[in-house]
């Protein structure tokens, strides 16, 4: 904003600020503050200036900038008058020091205003820079306040007995038409060329002679100036004007070019406050980096980062940690550094001392009163030793005792028992007793002298715990005390963090968040922002040549935060291996030289954006502490994204249309979903009929947008996988069916879908059994599958979804096994970056197996088993955080809002071939479904049946099913008949009860009375019960007729067989073919037992045999 644009207009805070002259900029001196100008030829002795005001402009009237030159007026505690002790203002002192060399004004006309230079003009390798420490925000110059002179003497200069005054006023904007003062374009030759010579201390009449010399050169207008600065070629050839002129002359055009390109009346601070905060605090430094109290501010203000990345929300759409990330790395900045208070210290360390010395005392005066103590308790320890001494003896004398009667007792044993032998046993007995009552009365005598002493012996306890506990209070007030604390304070200091670094897949905002960030948060740009393709130079050293320079800017102005933004950043700090050219090493070496290299320049930090981190130098990389993955939107902000849309047309846009773009933009980039939004509203406009716009339109400008920003799905795009399959856009129906939401469920993350049985299944985290879901018909590839996958990422968020399989091996020119390692590692390490990501493994097309055909056997094994279990390794590291439900958990993210950031990593295998299923879920545990549990324990209770010791129902032998085979149960499937009473059919039991009461008439000997034997004969075979064998031979259970049926469990299988041979239609026949033949003779009996004994076992044949 050029200086005549304004009427200077006193600004009143209060009533004590007095009215101020307007003054013009004619006869100003330019001056670098804090730095001797150049000096006459002849030396002049420079007046002291008895006062000197010090006028201050705001160019703004915000609330912010006015409290902030408040600030400034007000004492400051950190600056105190060497004359009277009190505290002076910032601006005070500012106004002293800037004016403590002599300034030269001799070549000046008119002298009544000085106004310092206060910026920077420099003309580098990369072109002009131009900074105004002030940044536009404030103007200062200087009055004389001496009521005797109104000029300024030739060479004058301030002391510290100078009396400042400071005025504060607000400049009025005139009409634009008055601008012509600063104009250059307004000016003519003579004028411009005196400018030069006042900004470089130069006599004014040196100006005639450099136009002089200019007008050799057919140069007479400032275009002809111009135009031949701008041109290198031509500029070399003038001769006539020396080096070092056409040199100040030169970087005066292009700077004050580069100056103009900037738009004064555009006010920076109407959409964002907090680039007004950080401006101010930049300014804030600036000053106090004058009067060297700058260790006492922060790098940034804090108010205006946690402004800063509130101001980027509202614009750059964030469910993730990105602007978390950056705000935690920006707030680094914004620690103060706290002053040492020496009085403070010293009191403390006084306080110390007198607490040490305390406990040194009363641990003295505890020690005296130990040693009284220990005297006092002396007689009482000789007490114990004496009946420790005395109970030994005892002890001793015991055991002799002991052994004398031990012998005695052998001999009598051995010589007999006589009476001088009981005699002497009855004396030994009563030596024994009496040395037993002595040991007993000694332990008790030590056992009083014990008790005595431990009770005389208690204090010197206490006192000797006390005094071990202020010992070590004493030792670390020792260690306190040592500690040099200006030394413990610098090693306080936090050493931040020399670089941000932005990476992620194309699209996705990261240079435009850099620039936003370190604008907005009062980071101060050495370039603007560059791409690393700027900065290759094709000769040898140029590049470095370029860095340096842009590098040595942040030099100028150590007091602020500057930064580099380079975008594209792995172009110029690629890996130094073996394949890396020698310029791009050079280039690297010079970078990291200044950056906590040899060369470094504290106050450079590097802000980068990649798409490639890990083809980055790892030495820079360590350089950037923060380093942020951008990733591509969420489902939920894709949606925020595309809402606006509603707005356009609430016809043609609905809730429902909105979700369905959202599904078909999954893993667009922030600027693909951008760059679509853009062509609906652009096909809207053309199509001018809202109906028009079909779902088959929206999927093709999807498509479009996807191909322009690389969004590949496989070997294709998503809009056109959905034209191809529209199932994959599902209705409501098959969104809830689809959907991941699991209430009161805590999913695993891993999801097994066989397309061979048809099944998708969901493994839960707890001990819950797997969730089950049958496929849809229409389910049978991967692609026909993403209609599950997109709804199920929607309905819990995931933010991308990456399929893996040979068309994505295909996409990316993957065949050998190592491209195919360095792909799967590079895509696994973007995915893991995502808070919530999916990863769907095409098994059957990525697992090749190898057939084997021999003439012994058939065998399926897998070729590529390397990639097998690395896939593998993969799928098992499947997570879901779960939110934590305890009512203290909070966790505060950058605006002050808790919000909760939980790991979603889900892993999708497809597979068909039963080998590879069964492989993969054995290797990765996959759990089980309730319906495989309970097969599972079905078998294993049949197991256990099958081992256990059971009656065969048939043959009524004990039996284990699993060591049966076939012979192992003879038995009769029919009944038993007693002949006698031929109507009535017995059981096996029934028979035998019968056999048996035979038995037992028959051992009675009594012939007469005992009743005629049985006659029991079997219905299946007409077999003599007892004496033939049985007719069937099998294996031990239940027949073959009853397995299918279903048994009560509580009947006693045996009942239940014998009810069923009981009702056997053919042993019936047969009983009653032969109760025809049958004759009551001994013959009969006799002929019909042998002729039975000879029949074959089948029921059929032996009827037939009795007929002939």
């Amino acid at each position: 904003m050029s200086d005549d644009e304004y009427s200077w207009e006193e600004f009143k805070p209060n009533k004590n600020n007095s009215k101020t002259n307007t003054t013009t900029d004619t006869g100003i001196g330019m001056c670098s503050v804090g730095s001797t100008t150049k000096q006459p030829s002849d030396p002049i002795d420079a007046a002291i200036l008895d006062a000197i005001r010090l006028n201050i402009r705001l160019k703004y009237s915000y609330p912010h900038l006015q409290a902030f030159v408040d600030e400034l007026m007000q004492p400051n505690k950190y600056l105190c008058s060497s004359e009277n002790g009190q505290c002076v203002s910032v601006l005070h002192q500012y106004a002293l020091i800037s004016t403590r060399d002599p300034i030269d004004m001799s070549n000046q006309s008119v002298r009544t205003i000085y106004r310092p230079n206060l910026f920077i003009r420099k003309n580098d390798a990369f072109g002009p820079w131009n900074f105004n420490y002030l940044l536009n925000l404030l103007e200062l110059d200087y009055q004389c306040n001496d009521p005797n002179q109104n000029e300024f003497p030739k060479v004058w200069k301030t002391s510290s007995t100078t009396k400042v005054y400071i005025h504060r006023e607000e400049m009025k904007k005139k009409d634009a038409s008055t601008n012509t003062a600063n104009n250059d374009d307004d000016i003519t030759l003579d004028d411009l060329l005196k400018k030069i010579c006042r900004q470089n201390n130069c006599d004014e009449g040196d100006a005639i002679l450099w136009k002089k010399a200019l007008k050799e050169e057919s140069i007479a207008t400032i275009e002809h100036l111009r135009n031949a600065a701008t041109n290198d070629h031509s500029w070399e050839k003038i001769t006539s004007v020396k080096h070092l002129v056409k040199q100040m002359i030169r970087d005066y055009i292009q700077l004050n070019a580069a100056s103009h390109t900037f738009d004064s009346s555009n006010n920076p601070y109407t959409n964002s406050e907090a680039t007004l905060l950080a401006d101010i605090h930049r300014v804030r430094r600036y000053f106090h980096d004058i009067t060297d109290t700058v260790k006492f501010i922060p790098y940034l203000d804090r108010r205006a980062v946690d402004l800063a990345i509130s101001e980027i929300r509202k614009t750059y759409d964030d469910d993730g940690n990105v602007l978390s990330n950056i705000h935690a790395y920006l707030t680094t900045f914004c620690l103060q550094n706290t002053l040492i208070d020496a009085n403070a210290h010293k009191q403390q360390h006084d306080e110390w001392t007198k607490e040490r010395d305390n406990f040194v005392t009363l641990n003295k005066d505890r020690r005296t009163k130990v040693n009284k103590l220990e005297k006092e308790t002396k007689a009482y320890k000789d007490e114990v030793e004496a009946c420790e001494r005395g109970l030994q003896n005892a002890v001793s004398k015991k055991k002799q005792i002991d052994a004398e009667a031990k012998d005695l007792l052998e001999k009598m044993v051995s010589s007999g028992m006589t009476k001088q032998a009981f005699d002497k046993h009855d004396e030994e007995k009563r030596k024994v007793e009496l040395a037993e009552k002595e040991h007993q009365e000694a332990k008790v005598r030590l056992q009083r002298a014990q008790t005595k002493l431990s009770e005389h012996r208690a204090p010197i306890r206490e006192l000797e715990t006390k005094i071990a506990e202020d010992d070590e209070r004493i030792e670390n007030l020792n260690t306190i005390l040592k500690i040099d604390v200006a030394d413990a304070h610098r090693k306080l200091k936090v050493k931040y963090g020399r670089g941000l670094l932005l990476y992620g897949p194309p699209g996705t905002g990261k240079s435009e968040l850099l620039k936003r960030a370190a604008i907005f948060a009062g980071i101060t740009m050495t370039t603007t922002p560059l791409a690393a393709g700027e900065l290759n130079r094709p000769y040898v050293g140029e590049t470095e040549r370029l860095l340096v320079d842009i590098m040595y800017r942040a030099k100028t102005i150590r007091y602020l935060i500057c930064a580099m933004t380079i975008d594209e950043i792995d172009g110029l700090v690629p890996k130094r291996d073996n394949n890396a050219q020698q310029s791009k090493v050079d280039g690297i070496s010079v970078l990291l030289s200044h950056i906590e290299g040899v060369k470094d320049i504290s106050n450079l930090i590097v802000f980068g954006a990649t798409n490639r981190r890990n083809m980055m130098d790892e030495a820079f990389l360590r350089r950037m502490q923060a380093k942020c993955f951008v990733g591509r939107p969420s489902p939920q902000i894709r949606k925020k994204m595309l809402e606006p849309l509603l707005c356009k047309d609430l016809t043609t846009f609905t809730a429902s249309r909105i979700d369905f773009l959202v599904k078909v933009t999954t893993n667009f980039s922030g600027a693909a979903v951008g760059a679509l939004k853009s062509s609906i509203i652009v096909a809207m406009d053309q199509l001018k009929n809202s109906e028009a716009l079909t779902d088959k339109t929206l999927l093709e400008l999807a498509d479009n947008a996807a191909r322009e920003f690389s969004c590949w799905f496989g070997i294709g795009t998503l809009p056109e996988i959905c034209r191809l399959y529209p199932n994959i856009v599902s209705s409501t129906e098959q969104q809830e069916k689809y959907s991941l939401k699991l209430p009161h469920i805590s999913p695993s993350g891993r999801i097994l879908v066989d397309l061979q049985y048809r099944k998708c299944l969901i493994e839960l985290s707890s001990n819950d059994a797997t969730l089950d879901y049958d496929l849809n018909p229409e389910e049978t590839s991967t692609l026909t599958l993403l209609s599950r996958f997109v709804n199920g990422c929607s309905s819990r968020n995931i933010d991308t979804i990456q399929i893996i399989d040979m068309n994505f091996l295909t996409k990316h020119n993957a065949f050998d096994e190592n491209q195919i390692f360095e792909l799967l590692t590079t895509t696994f390490l973007e995915c893991d970056e995502y808070n919530r990501s999916m990863l769907i493994f095409d098994i059957d097309s990525l697992i090749m197996l190898s057939v084997s055909d021999s003439q012994m056997s058939k065998s399926v094994s897998i070729s590529n088993i390397h990639l097998y279990q690395f896939i593998r390794e993969k799928c098992k590291t499947a997570i879901v955080e779960q939110k934590i439900t305890s009512s203290n958990f909070m966790l505060q993210t950058t605006t002050g809002s808790a919000k909760e950031q939980l790991k979603e990593k889900w892993m999708v295998m497809i597979v068909k071939h039963p080998l590879l299923r069964n492989l993969l879920i054995d290797d990765i545990e996959f759990k089980k479904t309730l319906q495989q549990i309970q097969q599972e324990n079905d078998e294993e209770a049949k197991r256990l049946d099958d081992q256990s010791v059971k009656q065969c129902p048939k043959c009524q032998q004990n039996y284990i099913l699993a060591q049966v085979n076939h012979g192992s149960c003879h038995y009769h499937d029919g009944f038993v008949v007693d002949l006698d009473q031929s109507n009535k059919r017995l059981t096996i039991q029934e028979a035998q009860r019968i056999a048996q009461k035979a038995k037992l008439w028959a051992h009675s000997g009594n012939n007469e009375q005992n009743p005629k034997p049985p006659k029991l004969m079997w219905a299946c075979c007409l077999g003599l019960y007892g004496i033939d064998q049985p007719c069937r031979v099998g294996i031990c259970g239940l027949p073959e007729e009853l397995k299918d049926q279903k048994i009560d469990p509580d009947k006693n299988l045996v009942t239940v067989v014998q009810e069923h041979f009981m009702k056997n239609k053919v042993a019936d026949q047969n009983i009653n073919e032969f109760k025809k033949t049958y004759i009551m003779t001994p013959a009969t009996i006799q002929s019909t037992s042998t002729t039975a004994r000879s029949l074959t076992v089948t029921p059929s044949v032996t009827a037939s045999s009795f007929k002939k």
